[in-house]
This record gives C-alpha cells, sequence and structure tokens, in this order.
C-alpha cells in the first residue's frame, strides 16, 4: 500500500515552516520572508515582528557590520553567486548570537533576491573556544616541568663521565626536544582556535622565502638522504605584499611532513601566481615530495585536526595530528586555502594558496 505525496508547494511550505535552520529572502536590502527558527534566533517571537520592518543591520554586531555589508555588496554586484560566513548576531534583547549563514542569489517574483540559511552555532563555539583554552593551559602547564627536565639533562651532562651516560644523556634531549615540539603544536594551534592571531602584512620575495626554508631543513633532509630543491615559477612575480611569516610557518609545516614521510628522493618547494577574474592577484606555495604519497581513503579528512592518519601511521611517525590543521587555520587567516593533490608516479603536493598584493616600488626599497 502506498500513500500518495501531499503537493509539492504545500510539502515544501510545511519543510520550511517546521525545520530547525532559519531561513530567509532578501529582496533590494530589506528581508521579505523569514521562517519561524530564523525568527526566535534573532530573539523574536514570530517572523511578523521584524520582516520588513527591522533593519538588516540592527541584526548584526557593530563590530561585524562592516564585513556583512561587504559581502552583501559583493553578492549583489554578482561577484560570487553563494556565500558562506560568520558574524556575531544581535537578538532582539541586545544579547548576541553567533550565526552562520549560507545565501545564493534567485529571482523571485521577477525581482533579484537571495535566498538564505541561518544557524544558531553558539554553542559550538563556546565548546571550540573551550576546548581551545584547555589546549592553551596544558600546553603552558607542561612548558615549567619540560624546562626543568632539559636544565637537569644539560647539568647531568656537564657532570657525566662515561660514555655510556652520555648516550642514555643524548636520548632525554631527544626526547624533551620532540616533546617540546608537541607542546609549541599545541600552543599555536589553539591560539588560531581562539582568534587571537592577527595577519601581518608586509612586502616580501616569494623565491627568498622558499630558499630560507630549503637552508632551514637542509640539515634534516641530509639525514635522511633527501634532495632539496627550489623552483619558482616564471608567472611568480619578484616581489609581492602579503603576510611572510605565516606563510613560512605554514610552508614549514608541510616540510617537517614531507621530510618526515619520504624514504628517498626529492622534495621541490614550488612558487606561482595567477590573476583572478575580479584582478586580484593569488600567490600559490607548494611543497612536493616523492614519498608514498596519501591513501584515496584518507584524503577527505587531511587537513582535519588531530588527523595524523590511521593508527600505524602515528605509531611509526611522531605528530598529533595538528600540523595540517594549523595549515588550514593559517591560510583562512589569510584569507586563503589549502590543497593536496598526488603526484603522477608517486608522492604529494601541498599547496597554499593565498590572496597578495602587487608590489608597488617605494622610493628608498
Amino acid at each position: 500500500m502506498t500513500q500518495a505525496l501531499p503537493d509539492a508547494s504545500l510539502l515544501m511550505e510545511g519543510l520550511v515552516e517546521q525545520t530547525l535552520a532559519g531561513i530567509y529572502v532578501i529582496q533590494d536590502g530589506v528581508m521579505t520572508y523569514a521562517n519561524p527558527a530564523c525568527a526566535q534566533i534573532f530573539g523574536y517571537d514570530s517572523p511578523d515582528q521584524f520582516v520588513g520592518c527591522v533593519p538588516l543591520d540592527r541584526l548584526v554586531a557593530p563590530e561585524d557590520r562592516a564585513m556583512v555589508a561587504e559581502r552583501r555588496k559583493q553578492r549583489a554586484a554578482g561577484e560570487v553567486d553563494h556565500m558562506r560566513y560568520s558574524f556575531t548576531g544581535l537578538r532582539r534583547d541586545g544579547s548576541r548570537v553567533e550565526v552562520e549563514v549560507q545565501g545564493r542569489r534567485a529571482e523571485l517574483a521577477g525581482r533579484a533576491a537571495v535566498i538564505g540559511v541561518v544557524v544558531d552555532v553558539s554553542a559550538r563555539r563556546h565548546a571550540e573556544r573551550a576546548k581551545a583554552d584547555f589546549l592553551r593551559v596544558v600546553g603552558h602547564e607542561l612548558r615549567t616541568p619540560l624546562h626543568q627536565i632539559k636544565a637537569l639533562g644539560m647539568l647531568m651532562r656537564r657532570d657525566a663521565g662515561d660514555d655510556g651516560l652520555l648516550a642514555r644523556l643524548d636520548r632525554l634531549d631527544a626526547a624533551s626536544t620532540r616533546l617540546h615540539r608537541l607542546i609549541e603544536a599545541i600552543l599555536g594551534y589553539s591560539a588560531l582556535e581562539r582568534g587571537t592571531v592577527e595577519a601581518a602584512m608586509g612586502g616580501f620575495e616569494p623565491a627568498a622565502l622558499l630558499e630560507r626554508l630549503r637552508d632551514r631543513f637542509a640539515d634534516d633532509a641530509r639525514a635522511k638522504g633527501l634532495a632539496l630543491a627550489v623552483s619558482p615559477a616564471a608567472t611568480c612575480p619578484e616581489r609581492v605584499v602579503g603576510d611572510a611569516a605565516h606563510l613560512e610557518d605554514a610552508l614549514a609545516r608541510l616540510m617537517d611532513n614531507a621530510i618526515k614521510f619520504s624514504v628517498s628522493g626529492r622534495i621541490t618547494l614550488l612558487a606561482a601566481a595567477r590573476d583572478t577574474d575580479a584582478g586580484d592577484l593569488l600567490l600559490r606555495l607548494s611543497v612536493e615530495d616523492q614519498g608514498p604519497g596519501v591513501p584515496p581513503e584518507l584524503r577527505d579528512s587531511l587537513f582535519e585536526r588531530f588527523n595524523p592518519g590511521d593508527a600505524s601511521t602515528t605509531r611509526q611517525f611522531d605528530g598529533i595530528g595538528l600540523g595540517l590543521a594549523t595549515c588550514r587555520q593559517l591560510a583562512g587567516l589569510m584569507d586563503g586555502e589549502v590543497a593536496f593533490e598526488p603526484v603522477e608516479g608517486g608522492g604529494s603536493r601541498f599547496s597554499i594558496e593565498v590572496p597578495v598584493l602587487r608590489w608597488h616600488h617605494q622610493p628608498g626599497d
């Protein structure tokens, strides 16, 4: 026995009215429709209390109004058809709510419109901040005893008289150095999670940045018999304006992974640039290795936090799975993206692509 489906329009209306996600329509800068969930997110008893009568800016916290206005401007100008972003909203009583919105351009009744979905992510953001604060506190608490262990090791080394004790102290020093790196990785990631890290723009030479990284990792690569190369493309400008420090930090993490997982061959640092349709300049920096590559089943989750791969990989190589997740966070800080590509014949290419400004020569440069 089959049940007849209700009229499609009635079914859609029922779904929109009952869904827990807020749904809205904006036309000519005015909200012309909102479902009950949208009203509840912003603290109204019903859509009638704010649809068409409450200015959109009143739903946005003052510090986010410029950003939200710019997003709407880009969408209205046709620069993008679909947009997703987060902001702090204001409820009817003045309290704040963390929301994430997705909007798509459309046409309704012969007029341009934006149909969007808004979700209250306050609980999720609170949990993320609590987790980041926990990591920060634990990381700082671990630093003190670790420094004491390293200091005691140095004192014991000074008084050591036999080779056996020196060898054991070498192992102690290597273990404490590894632990120190893990703690710094946790603290760095938690700072990005809390939003306390800011981009710092300045002029830099992409090729020189890659050369610094090559020199920085030369000893580690040599110890494993790996060759290092720098290969900037002809499309890469000699000098640009961007956040060189955080770019170098992200690439250093990619280099560390490439050396860690490679057993032979060459690691190449690449640089290229391209213009967007809007006239912006995107700089793409990559680390390409000839290692074992990444199994297809792991590729979708590569940039998730605490994901160093499968259990056997975690045991074989040091790490807690924050390197690539931190790269993604750093890329986001610079309004960029990270990407993975398998290399034909074996190996991996990890890239970070960020918008940069063209360098204009200044007197005295």
